[in-house]
């Protein structure tokens, strides 16, 4: 028998007996009953969100020295050649360098801005940053100096923080600050988008003429909980070099005095012309006009200073790079002539 679900019907064969006897007839119908379950179930999963820090650091190299500046000039060198001659040979650029010249066998201090960023996205607990390469002519701070027991400063985000001594470590070969277990120190730790600074002087003992002094720098850094240290090594194309030159300060100051219309009417012309191989900076040139005649119309402006009998003229020049010439007018007028010996030129 078939099986059957709810309501549903169910109708047997037909079939023919015969028999010579009256029949008699007998119902038995046998049912089984099968039971089927179906069920639906319905869930939620929440999935929060995750955020993942990222760690990353990026690190500068400066350098400063009071009435130098910083030039950039152009390395060249020519490619790998076999048999070639000179004329042949195509010189091939390497990139803008950053130069500091520095004058010979004298003494001179350069201060060095060692400058790290956290440029990621997570704090950090641990900060070290290392200097290196330091020779007999360019020296680390001596933190022995009672001169100078402060020649070491640390800058957290451009505020002058202080540095502990136990952090410093200095040897005649480098120099070393290694700032740990931030999360715990005044200054809590070193956030993203912040900036340390550190800044000490190198000092330059008579260095002579071709010296040069190219360092290594490492920026290291780590989280909390401690993970994989970061490093960062800056390009050493962006670090400035320092170069030695035997200074040679060579210039050419001539004044010109030209009459013109009526009797007494002089320009004055002043031409300053640098011959040396060095950048003249911070110079001043003085000229004195007697006091029978009157100036004007000046190219340049200058500060006028009043002398007995003379009044005396003052032009501050900033720069003038090698080979740059600088000339200065102006017009006089007066009683009687002008005569160079009446005014003193000076530089």
């Amino acid at each position: 028998m078939p099986t059957l679900p709810s309501g549903a019907e169910w109708h047997s064969a037909l079939w023919q007996y015969e028999n010579e006897d009256n029949p008699s007839f007998r119902k038995e119908i046998n049912f089984t009953v099968l039971s089927e379950l179906q069920a639906e179930v319905s869930g939620t999963i929440a999935i929060e969100d995750v955020e993942l820090g990222l760690a990353s650091i990026t690190g500068v190299v400066s350098y400063e020295v009071p009435g130098i500046p910083v030039v950039k000039v152009v390395e060249e060198r020519p490619p790998e050649v076999e048999a070639v001659a000179p004329e042949e040979i195509e010189i091939e650029e390497k990139g803008e360098i950053l130069e500091i010249r520095l004058p010979s066998y004298t003494e001179t201090d350069i201060e060095a801005t060692l400058t790290v960023t956290n440029d990621g996205s997570t704090p950090l607990n641990e900060v070290k940053i290392n200097q290196k390469a330091f020779t007999e002519y360019f020296r680390p701070p001596n933190p022995d100096d009672p001169e100078n027991p402060d020649e070491i400063k640390l800058l957290w985000d451009g505020n002058e923080v202080e540095l502990d001594p136990d952090a410093v470590t200095i040897d005649e070969n480098s120099i070393q600050i290694n700032l740990q277990n931030l999360k715990d120190s005044p200054t809590g730790m070193f956030e993203p988008d912040s900036t340390i600074e550190v800044k000490f002087p190198i000092h330059a003992v008579s260095p002579p003429k071709e010296t040069e002094f190219e360092t290594d720098v490492v920026y290291n850094a780590n989280t909390y909980p401690i993970g994989q240290e970061l490093e960062y090594l800056p390009i050493p194309e962006e670090i400035p070099r320092l170069v030695v030159i035997h200074i040679r300060r060579k210039y050419r100051l001539v004044k010109e005095i030209i009459p013109f219309g009526e009797f007494g009417n002089y320009q004055i012309v002043l031409r300053y012309e640098n011959l040396g191989d060095m950048p003249l900076t911070e110079f001043v040139l003085i000229d004195k006009v007697p006091d029978n005649f009157e100036y004007s119309e000046f190219s340049l402006e200058p500060e006028i200073t009043d002398e007995v009998g003379t009044d005396t003229l003052k032009w501050s020049i900033e720069l003038l790079e090698e080979g740059e010439k600088l000339e200065i007018s102006y017009n006089i007028k007066g009683t009687g002539e002008y005569h160079p010996s009446d005014a003193q030129l000076a530089f």
